[in-house]
C-alpha cells in the first residue's frame, strides 16, 4: 500500500522521498538508501548522543540549583537537532546558528502544512497559492535545501579525495559515497532524504523523550528503579557502548511502555492503489486507512488496565506466544516500519543514563500533558518538570543532619502550641519532617491577616527574603527595626500626590512609545504583549526613580536593561548581574549629587522636605525619588551613596515586576471580556474625549472609576504578589493564635481572593463586585488586599495604580485587543511575583471611534 493522499502536502518541501514516494519507488529508494541503518550505524551513533547528551545535562545544571520547574520540551528539542544533524548531515556545533534557523523552519513548514490539511478550500492548489503561508513556506524550503546542498557539495568533495562506503559515518556521507562508487544520485534526491530524515527525526525524538521525561517525574518509585539499574550495569567512567545499553532491561520496558501511552506518531495513513482482500475484508482501490496507533496502544482488549503505567507488562508481552505482535506498534509496523527505530531507542537510552545519573526528577504539582494531535504527539503545554541534583558527599549528610537538629529543636519547642498554629498538612508517623526547612503557618482568613498586619510585634519580612539583600541591601523591602521606620518616613514623601501628578506625565510620553511598538502587529496573528510591556514599566521605573531617560522601549540592548531584566531569572549569573547593576547605579548617584550641589536654586522650594507637606513639587524640574534622597536626613545626616542605592534599587525592584504582572493579567482579562473592554473604553472616552493624543491628567484618571473596578477585579483574580511572609522573633498571641517564635507565617493573598466564604463566584470576572465591597460595612477590608496592607503595606501602591490606569487608557484609546485564540489561558508561573509562563497572546485591531 501506499501513503494516503494527506501526505502529498509534504512533497514541494520534502519531494520524492521515502517519507512521500508511492510504493513503486518507495521499494527502490528504500533497498538503497536505508541499508545505512544498521548495527554498524548504533554503535557509531552512541559516542554522539554521548557528547551531546554531556552537553544537554550540562546545560540542565543551572535549573537543578534553582530548583525551579521549568519547561524541558524545548531542551530536548535542541538536543535532539543537534543529534539528528550530526547523524544525517555530520554538522556539529559549529553550524548551530543555520542549523537552529533550519529547526525553526521545519516546524514552521508542518504548521503550514496541518493547516491544508484541515482548511478543506486551500487543499486546492490553485487556491493555496495565493496565501502568505504558501509564499513563506515556499521560502522557508528553499533555504532549507540551499543549506542541504552546501552540506551535500562539502561532502561529496571529501568523498572524492579519500571517503569510502566503509569509512561513512553520517547518513549524507553514505549517500554521497553510494554517488560516487554505485548508483549514482542526483543532488534533489539527497536534499529530499536528508530533509525527510531530519523532519523524522526532530519531531519524533522530542515528543518520546519528553513524555518519558514526564513519566519518571509522575511515578518516582519507578524512576529510581531505572536509577538503580543504571547505577549497577553503567561504569560511569567508561564511555557508553551497545553492550552496556542493552544490559539496562527494565530501563527498556520503562520506554517501551512510555511509547506504548504517548507513541511519537499516533495514527498512520495508508492508500489502497488496487483492490485488494486483507484479512478476509475486500477493499477497492483508492481506500484510505487510517491506523490508530495511540487508540490501539490503549485498548483494554490488548492491554490490560490501558491507561496505567506498568512496565512489567512489556517483559510478559515477549513471553506470551500468542500475543499478537502488532498490539504495539510504536514506530509503526510491517514493510513501511521506521527503520531509524533503534537510533531512537539507543539515543533515549543514553540520555536517560546521562540525566538520571546527575538528576531526579519530578513534576511540577497538578502538571497534565495537553495533548496536541500533529503528524507527531507533542504536549501542546510543554512538560514541566524539577531537577534536583543527586549527591551523596559529606557535605549533603552533615547539612541535613544540621537541619534535622534544628528543625527539632524547633519542633519541641512548638509542642505545646501545635492545635493553636495554622500550619501544613502532617503526613503519619513524619508529621511534618519534609518541611523541616521552612516552619510555617498559612493564613487566608481576612481576621487573622488583620491581626498579622496591623501587629507591631510581626513587622520583620521572612528570612527568605535575604536572598535579595546582595542586591538590595538594607533597603525598605528587607530592613526592620528603627531603620525601617525611618526610612519608610522619609519615603512616604516621594508618593506625595503632586509627584504623583508630575509622574503622570512620564506615565504618558512612556505609554506612546508602546503604542508605537506595538503597531506593527496591528491586524497581524497572535503576539505576546509581555516583552513591551515590561520594557514598558521598566522606562517608566528609570526615570521616576533614578531621573534617567533610558530610551529602553527602543534601546532595549542597553547594558543596564540586559541585567535587570535577566537578573530574576538568571541566578546562576547572579554575583556578576548585581555587580553590573550596582555599578550603573552608584553612578548615576554620583552623577546626581554633583549636580545637586552645584546647583544653588535647588533648596527646599524645589526639592522635597520630608516636614514640609505643603511644599511646591517640581515648580523648576521633574524630579526623581533619587533627588528626594540626596536630599534627605537621617538623624541630621545626609544618605550615603550605599543608602541611597540601597532604596534606588528597591524601588526599581518593587515597582518593575509587580506593575509588569498587573498590567500584563489586566489586559488579558479585558481582551477574555470584550464587553468588560467595551464600557472601559467608552468611560475612557467620555473623561478623555476622542483626542487619543490629548496627554494624561491626573484630574481624569481619578474619574475613570469603572476601570478602578476592573483594575481591582484583575488584581484579585491575579495578585502580583501571591503570598507576603512574615518572622516571629518573639511568641505571640494574634486573633486567639498563638505564635512562637521562630515560625514563618505565610499570607495566602491569592487564596483568599479566591475563597467562595469572601468572594462569591470566585473565579467569574465581575468587576462590579468592588463598588459592593466599598458600600458594605460588615465586609472585612483585609479580605482584599493585593497591595498587602497594615504597616507594611506597599509604599508605591498609589503610584502603580496610576500607572497602570494611565497606559491602559492609552492603548484602549488606540487598539482594540483580543486573545489570540479563544482557548488562551495563562499559565501561571507563582514565583515571587506572579508570571505567565507562556506570555500573554494577543491580537489588535485599530480602534473605531
Amino acid at each position: 500500500t501506499g501513503r494516503q493522499n494527506e501526505y502529498k502536502y509534504f512533497k514541494p518541501w520534502l519531494g520524492e522521498s521515502v517519507f512521500t514516494t508511492s510504493h513503486v519507488t518507495w521499494k527502490t529508494k528504500r533497498k538503497e538508501f536505508y541499508s545505512y541503518f544498521n548495527s554498524k550505524t548504533v554503535e557509531n551513533s552512541i559516542c554522539v548522543f554521548e557528547h551531546h547528551a554531556d552537553h544537554f545535562t550540562k546545560a540542565l545544571k543551572y535549573h537543578s540549583e534553582i530548583e525551579q520547574d521549568f519547561d524541558v520540551y524545548t531542551s530536548v528539542e535542541s538536543f535532539a537537532m543537534d543529534v539528528i544533524c550530526e547523524i544525517a548531515l555530520g554538522v556539529q556545533n559549529n553550524s548551530h546558528m543555520k542549523v537552529t534557523k533550519i529547526q525553526h523552519n521545519i516546524e514552521e513548514i508542518v504548521k503550514i502544512i496541518m493547516w491544508r490539511v484541515t482548511h478543506p478550500l486551500y487543499r486546492n492548489d490553485f487556491f493555496y497559492k495565493f496565501t502568505q503561508k504558501y509564499r513563506d513556506s515556499e521560502e522557508m524550503s528553499k533555504y532549507c535545501r540551499t543549506f542541504i546542498q552546501g552540506v551535500i557539495d562539502r561532502t561529496k568533495l571529501k568523498t572524492r579525495e579519500s571517503l569510502t562506503l566503509k569509512d561513512a559515518i553520517s547518513f549524507v556521507d553514505y549517500m554521497c559515497c553510494i554517488n560516487e562508487r554505485h548508483t549514482p544520485i542526483s543532488d534533489e534526491e539527497m536534499q529530499s532524504e536528508l530533509l525527510s530524515t531530519m523532519f523524522a527525526g526532530l519531531d519524533t525524538m522530542t515528543s518520546s523523550i519528553s513524555f518519558l521525561l514526564y513519566n519518571l517525574g509522575k511515578y518516582p518509585e519507578i524512576q529510581e528503579k531505572v536509577y538503580n539499574e543504571i547505577e549497577s550495569n553503567i561504569d560511569f567512567d567508561c564511555n557508553l557502548t551497545v553492550q552496556c545499553l542493552n544490559g539496562l532491561k527494565y530501563t527498556d520496558s520503562v520506554i517501551r511502555e512510555s511509547l506504548r501511552l504517548f507513541p511519537a506518531a499516533p495514527l498512520v495513513a495508508r492508500v489502497t492503489p488496487d483492490d485488494i482482500t486483507l484479512n478476509g475484508k475486500s477493499y477497492p482501490a483508492g481506500t484510505s486507512f487510517g491506523v490508530s496507533i495511540y487508540n490501539a496502544h490503549r485498548n483494554p482488549k490488548n492491554f490490560a488496565n490501558p491507561e496505567e503505567f506498568i512496565p512489567e507488562r512489556h517483559n510478559e508481552v515477549r513471553s506470551i506466544e500468542n500475543n499478537n505482535s502488532y498490539n504495539f506498534i510504536p514506530f509503526a509496523p510491517g514493510v513501511r516500519a521506521c527503520k531509524g527505530n533503534k537510533i531512537a531507542e539507543y539515543e533515549m537510552k543514553t540520555l536517560l543514563v546521562k540525566m538520571l545519573k546527575l538528576y531526579k526528577i519530578q513534576l511540577k504539582d497538578d502538571y497534565e500533558p495537553d495533548i496536541s494531535w500533529d503528524v507527531v504527539l507533542k504536549p501542546y503545554n510543554g512538560v514541566w518538570i524539577k531537577l534536583k541534583p543527586r549527591s551523596t558527599s559529606p557535605g549533603v549528610v552533615i547539612t541535613a543532619v544540621f537541619y534535622l537538629f534544628t528543625y527539632y529543636k524547633q519542633k519541641f519547642s512548638l509542642g505545646k502550641h501545635d492545635k493553636l498554629i495554622v500550619g501544613p498538612p502532617t503526613i503519619p508517623i513524619l508529621g511534618n519532617a519534609l518541611e523541616f526547612i521552612g516552619i510555617g503557618a498559612e493564613v487566608s482568613n481576612p481576621d487573622d491577616i488583620e491581626a498579622i498586619l496591623t501587629s507591631s510585634k510581626v513587622l520583620e519580612k521572612s528570612n527568605d527574603y535575604y536572598m535579595f539583600e546582595s542586591w538590595l541591601g538594607g533597603g525598605l523591602l528587607i530592613s526592620h527595626g528603627p531603620k525601617w521606620h525611618s526610612r519608610r518616613k522619609i519615603l512616604t514623601h516621594a508618593f506625595h500626590f503632586k509627584i504623583l501628578d508630575d509622574f503622570v506625565r512620564v506615565f504618558d510620553l512612556k505609554a506612546d512609545v508602546l503604542v508605537k511598538q506595538i503597531n506593527k502587529h496591528l491586524n497581524g496573528p497572535a503576539f505576546d504583549v509581555c516583552p513591551y510591556v515590561t520594557l514598558y514599566t521598566l522606562d517608566v521605573i528609570c526615570e521616576t526613580a533614578m531621573g534617567i531617560k533610558m530610551d529602553v522601549q527602543t534601546n532595549s540592548d542597553s547594558e543596564y536593561v540586559r541585567n535587570v531584566v535577566e537578573w530574576m531569572p538568571q541566578a546562576k549569573r547572579h554575583d556578576y548581574l548585581v555587580d553590573r547593576i550596582q555599578q550603573f547605579t552608584m553612578k548615576v548617584i554620583d552623577t546626581r549629587r554633583k549636580e545637586f550641589e552645584s546647583k544653588s536654586e535647588i533648596n527646599q522650594n524645589t526639592i522635597v522636605n520630608p516636614d514640609d507637606e505643603d511644599a511646591e513639587i517640581g515648580v523648576k524640574k521633574r524630579y526623581a525619588l533619587l533627588d528626594l534622597l540626596l536630599a534627605a536626613k537621617q538623624d541630621g545626616q545626609p544618605l550615603t551613596d550605599d543608602d541611597i542605592r540601597e532604596e534606588v534599587n528597591n524601588f526599581m525592584f518593587a515597582g518593575h515586576d509587580t506593575t509588569t504582572s498587573a498590567i500584563e493579567f489586566l489586559l488579558y482579562n479585558l481582551a477574555k471580556y470584550p464587553e468588560v473592554q467595551k464600557k472601559v473604553f467608552e468611560e475612557i472616552v467620555e473623561v478623555m474625549g476622542t483626542d487619543t493624543d490629548e496627554p494624561i491628567t491626573l484630574h481624569k484618571l481619578n474619574n475613570l472609576h469603572y476601570l478602578d473596578l476592573v483594575l481591582k477585579e484583575s488584581l484579585r483574580l491575579y495578585a502580583p504578589v501571591p503570598m507576603i511572609n512574615r518572622q516571629v522573633r518573639e511568641d505571640v498571641e494574634l486573633n486567639g493564635k498563638l505564635y512562637p517564635a521562630g515560625i514563618t507565617i505565610v499570607v495566602f493573598i491569592d487564596g483568599m481572593h479566591h475563597d467562595p466564604k469572601y468572594f462569591k463566584d470566585p473565579e467569574m470576572f465581575i468587576p462590579e463586585r468592588h463598588a459592593a465591597i466599598k458600600n458594605a460595612d460588615t465586609k472585612n477590608p483585609f479580605s482584599y488586599v493585593p497591595f498587602a496592607a497594615g504597616f507594611r503595606n506597599c509604599i508605591g501602591q498609589k503610584f502603580a495604580q496610576y500607572e497602570i490606569k494611565s497606559v491602559i487608557s492609552k492603548l484602549l484609546r488606540h487598539y482594540e485587543f483580543t486573545l489570540g485564540s479563544d482557548d488562551f489561558k495563562p499559565v501561571l508561573k507563582p514565583e515571587l511575583i506572579l508570571k505567565p509562563g507562556n506570555g500573554i497572546n494577543l491580537k489588535i485591531k485599530p480602534r473605531v471611534y
